[in-house]
């Protein structure tokens, strides 16, 4: 009869407490419609898992959550939706509960010309100098994908050190507009490890030229030498 009675007793214990998680939902939704009420609010997405640098936004869309926020709390290029950025990769760490807006996706419209991107997680960071003429007459911005092109004066060989490099910032030059031929300019790459060599190299010992890439544009490494260039 006592095993009974404990057993009604723990039965009953279970369905109040979840009598009482439900109606502290209930009554939290209800708080957020009555603080909302009379505010303009946003369907925007929201993070809700964090997502390491370099992910695709075609991989991320099982770690957020879409959610309505009032208007005055939406920060500025905040996304609504995942659709068209493709594959695009994430150029930051995501975190938990910050709205997702165009800049943390590398080549969006949003990102280009606004200022140094803080580095990757997982990459490196090297600054080369170089005349504006090389780097495609010194247009290219953070945000951008460039090739990183060495040519070698006594071999008289060209080929990419490096394809896809994210550019994170630009100095000496005018972003969004271009520096005047001859203008020498700095610019702030984000390479993986066993890139960064390889452009030192090109610094050190040849010339560099960059050529922006695009995301769609096709990459590949050849030598190339005068006999490739006339024949």
């Amino acid at each position: 009869m006592k095993s009974k009675k404990r057993v009604l007793a723990a039965v009953m214990a279970v369905f109040l407490a979840a009598l009482g998680i439900g109606a502290l939902v209930v009554y939290t939704q209800s708080a957020q419609e009555r603080a909302f009420q009379g505010t303009e609010t946003v369907e925007v997405i929201r993070v809700t898992e964090k997502v390491p640098a370099g992910t695709k936004a075609s991989e991320i869309e099982d770690k957020v959550e879409r959610v309505n926020l009032p208007r005055a709390a939406v920060p500025a290029g905040a996304l609504t939706s995942l659709d068209g950025l493709g594959d695009k990769p994430t150029v930051a760490t995501l975190v938990p509960g910050e709205v997702l807006v165009g800049a943390r996706f590398t080549g969006s419209a949003s990102l280009k010309g606004s200022g140094a991107l803080e580095v990757p997680n997982g990459l490196q960071e090297v600054t080369i100098a170089l005349d504006s003429t090389r780097a495609v007459g010194g247009s290219v911005q953070p945000g951008d994908l460039v090739g990183v092109l060495a040519s070698y004066e006594g071999e008289k060989v060209t080929n990419y050190a490096v394809n896809k490099a994210l550019v994170l910032s630009v100095s000496g030059a005018i972003v969004g507009g271009e520096t005047p031929a001859g203008g020498v300019i700095q610019v702030r790459l984000g390479l993986q490890s066993e890139d960064v060599q390889k452009v030192i190299n090109a610094s050190e010992f040849g010339k560099v030229w960059l050529s922006r890439q695009p995301e769609g544009s096709k990459t590949g490494r050849a030598v190339i030498d005068p006999a490739d260039v006339v024949k």
